[in-house]
């Protein structure tokens, strides 16, 4: 006997729309498994760098650095001869000096000096920095190109956890243009006067509160 073998039924719409929906549970699951691992991998991420706080001050501090619209310098404490070696510098004192970090790092800081450096004020910041204090001073240095800039200096030690100065750190800020602005007035003052004095008549000058600043005799002959 010849038996027919039944045809396989077609699946029906509700069997297609089953096994799509098996198959998006499954892929699904899988993408929700991915997106589980990243987000356990990025909060423990997270959670090795809270728990570890200088990583993160370091990365704080590095970010202010290099942000900083003042002049950074990060040197060895060595202060004897030949003195400490600069380890660091930021993009602002590339832009404030002409040098760029290869050219300054290994070097001292004195390779900003130049004669009109105040040797004084260089030793003022030495014994300050020996002493732990943080110096604050003013001196004429020197770009790059050797052209003047008077620069404004505070410095600090950084000490280890043995509280030794292993490294110090300076802002430099750049005071040429204010200097240059204080002289032009003091000419400009000095001018003023010697016209007043030289005046025909004489002339009074009071401050705000009413005050005489100056008082110029005429120079008619009687």
């Amino acid at each position: 006997m010849n038996h027919k073998e039944s045809p396989t039924p077609n699946p029906s719409p509700n069997t297609r729309e089953d096994a799509a929906g098996r198959e998006h549970d499954d892929k699904a699951q899988q993408v929700a498994q991915v997106g589980a691992d990243s987000r356990r991998g990025f909060f423990s991420g997270l959670e090795n760098i809270f728990h570890n706080p200088t990583e993160v001050q370091l990365q704080l501090l590095r970010q202010a650095v290099e942000e900083s619209n003042e002049a950074i310098i990060l040197a060895t404490g060595q202060l004897a001869p030949p003195g400490p070696q600069i380890v660091y510098v930021n993009p602002a004192f590339t832009k404030m000096t002409g040098y760029a970090p290869e050219e300054v790092i290994g070097k001292t800081p004195s390779i900003l000096g130049g004669p009109k450096t105040d040797l004084s004020v260089i030793s003022r910041l030495r014994e300050d920095i020996a002493a732990g204090k943080v110096f604050h001073g003013e001196m004429i240095n020197y770009h790059k190109d050797r052209s003047e800039m008077y620069l404004e200096w505070t410095a600090g030690p950084v000490r280890n956890e043995r509280g030794e100065v292993t490294y110090f750190a300076a802002a430099l800020r750049d005071m040429t243009e204010i200097r240059r602005v204080e002289e032009e007035l003091r000419r400009s003052e000095g001018q003023l006067r010697d016209i007043l004095h030289q005046s025909i008549t004489a002339v009074f000058v009071k401050d705000l509160e009413g005050r005489y600043v100056m008082i110029t005799h005429s120079s008619r002959k009687g």
